[in-house]
């Protein structure tokens, strides 16, 4: 529907096919990581910045203890979420977060 009024507007068409091109292969490439997962998320307590109460389509994989959530429609912006473990406590890997001594 953007592009339908994009090309009314009177936009270039080679920078509808860039634009389209772009969202594609951007799409294509966030599938292919390893670990990817189509889903949608929320957050029900706490707080992420960039996600909210509302549900967030788009595709996730977990990278050690980090969530990093990559919102659709175009896939080009990552949100980053700690697991938390069951007591409330943010999980570490081990070594990690510590002072040294």
């Amino acid at each position: 529907m953007v592009i339908a009024l994009l090309a009314v507007l009177g936009v270039n068409l080679i920078v509808l096919v860039v634009l389209v091109g772009s969202v594609v292969s951007r799409k294509r490439w966030v599938r292919r990581e390893p670990g990817a997962f189509p889903g949608v998320v929320r957050t029900v307590d706490g707080e992420i910045r960039g996600l909210g109460p509302k549900w967030h389509r788009g595709y996730g994989r977990w990278v050690r203890d980090v969530l990093v959530w990559t919102k659709g429609p175009f896939l080009f912006r990552n949100e980053f979420g700690r697991r938390r473990r069951p007591g409330g406590a943010e999980s570490r890997a081990p070594g990690r977060g510590q002072a040294p001594r």
